[in-house]
């Protein structure tokens, strides 16, 4: 599991899922705090990487 504060683009989550991937681990998901919504979702589970995030932006712009 990698664990993220956001995911945007998912560049960042990525090149950690890389790091330890070069170790010898698997990642099997991401849990992010708050999915931005701008792609980055669909690049790590086009990878094989199950997103999990607590909010979405659109679930708190909602609750503003």
């Amino acid at each position: 599991m990698v664990v993220d504060d956001v995911v945007t683009t998912g560049g960042s989550t990525l090149r950690a899922i890389e790091a330890i991937e070069a170790e010898g681990g698997k990642v099997l998901f991401a849990f992010v705090l708050v999915d931005r919504e701008e792609g980055g979702r669909q690049v790590l589970e086009e990878r094989g990487v199950k997103v999990i995030s607590l909010f979405t932006r659109t679930e708190l712009l909602a609750g503003l």
